[in-house]
């Protein structure tokens, strides 16, 4: 028998009702598989279930547990929302921000380099620059949207 596989992977109540009746009347559990289109496997658990409890239903709070509460859904839908119409008036601004690099260093001292036990002798003096301290402006900026020339 070709029957499709469905995309669904659990059973409706009616399906679950008709896949019982046809096992209770000997057929298999391949050949209900197949009339109802779906893998063997959940009949042999849908079998399983309705020996056990004497029910075809599911239990309830089966399925993967959520991950958020019923309040942080309403404030993650709101925000989102909220954040829709505050994008599209930051489509039309522009950052810009400059900075300044210096070359040298700006605190005025003079950088001592020795070893252990050679405290204070010339040899380990670096002198600074004498052409004065030089420095680098930077200045970029961003903007969403793209500007053509």
């Amino acid at each position: 028998m070709n029957v499709p596989q469905r995309i669904s992977y659990h059973l409706t109540h009616e399906e679950a009702i008709r896949a019982l009746a046809l096992l209770q009347n000997g057929r298999s559990q391949r050949y209900v598989a197949g009339v109802l289109g779906v893998h063997h496997s959940t009949i042999v658990r849908l079998a399983q279930r309705h020996q056990e409890t004497g029910s075809v239903d599911r239990k309830p709070g089966q399925g993967r547990r959520r991950v958020t509460s019923v309040r942080n859904d309403r404030f993650l839908r709101l925000t989102a929302l909220r954040i829709r119409h505050c994008t599209a008036r930051l489509l039309n601004v522009m950052f810009s921000d400059e900075s300044k690099f210096c070359l040298y260093a700006n605190d005025r001292r003079m950088p001592v380099y020795r070893r252990p036990g050679k405290r204070y002798l010339q040899c380990n003096f670096v002198y600074d620059v004498n052409f004065g301290r030089g420095s680098v402006m930077v200045w970029g900026t961003i903007s969403v949207k793209v500007v053509q020339n």
